[in-house]
């Protein structure tokens, strides 16, 4: 009687935090419950919420990354590596992160190649370069910190 009631009311708290937007508190919330009970009943349930709250905060985590805001990256890696292993979003969490970081890598590496370019004075190519940049495969937003930090590139190289 008494877990189940300290069950509940962890479960009322975690239902608290969720509808507060706060999926990450909500999770460690239950995986408290998962600590103290050992009824297959309460692991459903379980298991159904945090699959659930695991797919918010991986939603979240795609809208940061798609933000295109300098530190989008790791806000997103860090918010993705919060879904829970036993949650049914994992795989696409790890998914998710694996799409991220190699297109991160890739657009490093042309800016760096564009960078190269402007440095022998191949400006044309450089900011031609540069513009291949993509965020999930388009061009960044317009509001993106990314995209200005191209246009104050494209800006100098055509100073140059």
């Amino acid at each position: 009687q008494c877990k189940e009631a300290q069950s509940e009311k962890i479960f009322l708290e975690a239902q608290n935090l969720a509808g507060k937007g706060q999926f990450l508190n909500a999770i460690s919330k239950l995986q408290e419950i998962t600590e103290i009970t050992s009824d297959v009943s309460v692991f459903e349930k379980v298991k159904l919420l945090s699959d659930q709250w695991s797919k918010e905060i991986l939603l979240l985590a795609s809208k940061v990354y798609q933000s295109g805001k300098l530190d989008s990256l790791t806000t997103s890696v860090n918010l993705a590596k919060a879904v829970p292993q036993y949650s049914s979003a994992y795989k696409d969490a790890q998914e998710s992160i694996r799409n991220w970081t190699n297109e991160s890598q890739a657009n490093e590496k042309i800016m760096k190649q564009a960078e190269d370019l402007l440095e022998e004075g191949n400006w044309n190519a450089a900011i031609d370069k540069a513009s291949t940049v993509t965020l999930q495969g388009k061009a960044f937003p317009q509001d993106s910190e990314y995209r200005k930090n191209l246009v104050n590139f494209i800006t100098k190289a055509k100073a140059i």
